[in-house]
């Protein structure tokens, strides 16, 4: 018996369940939730039409509440800053999976203990779960996930080091754009060999995000590119 879940998995009522839609630095968000528990997440779209549709029909409610719980407050404010690259820890957030196996909450559980930054394979999770050989059921049940970014499975990936799949909107590019908010970029670094390479490269750096911190910590850093 699997008893790896980290945070109880609530058994709810028959209540329908809130729902709001929050703009983000990536397009607007959804999330669904009844008592204390989420039961869905939706990822950034450009425009609220379709997040909001999908919401009230999943929900049964044309509208939003006017005042929302302290604790989807507080997990919406957690949203903004991770997906700002601001790394957030959602482990503890608690969910509600209507019709998951036992198997299919222990995949969640072990998903949800990769913390951000990190990735690991289909493989991998199942030789966590003691079933190395499930790697097809793994990717199953992740395909199933309806609070992705909560439950990560953006942060598994293919032995080979590929995205692989991913159901959730957007698909492979909403996965990748996951992945970059956390600092994770599966691309081969490109091989730098002329000066004008170089230069790109440098400039690009300047403006990148951490090394603009760590210039402004240690001063300028000058590059030397190689002779034409």
């Amino acid at each position: 018996m699997y008893v790896q879940v980290l945070v109880p998995v609530h058994k709810m009522t028959n209540s329908k369940s809130d729902w709001l839609v929050f703009p983000t630095a990536l397009g607007h968000c959804g999330i669904s939730w009844r008592e204390q528990a989420v039961t869905a997440f939706l990822l950034p779209e450009a425009t609220p039409a379709r997040i909001c549709k999908e919401l009230q029909s999943v929900t049964g409610r044309s509208k939003p509440p006017t005042v929302w719980p302290a604790w989807i407050r507080a997990l919406v404010h957690q949203v903004k800053l991770h997906i700002k690259g601001q790394h957030q820890d959602f482990s503890a957030v608690p969910v509600a999976i209507d019709g998951a196996t036992e198997f299919m909450h222990a995949v969640y559980a072990e998903a949800r203990r990769i913390p951000s930054g990190d990735v690991i394979s289909y493989a991998q999770l199942a030789e966590r779960l003691g079933k190395p050989g499930a790697m097809r059921a793994v990717g199953t049940a992740l395909g199933k996930n309806p609070v992705p970014l909560i439950i990560p499975c953006h942060r598994i990936i293919t032995t080979a080091g590929k995205l692989g799949g991913f159901s959730a909107n957007g698909g492979i590019a909403a996965k990748e754009i996951l992945l970059a908010c956390e600092g994770v970029n599966l691309e081969k670094p490109r091989l730098l060999v002329s000066a004008a390479q170089w230069r790109e490269a440098t400039q690009h750096l300047q403006h990148e995000k951490t090394m603009k911190q760590l210039i402004r910590r240690v001063g300028s850093v000058s590059v030397q590119a190689p002779a034409e």
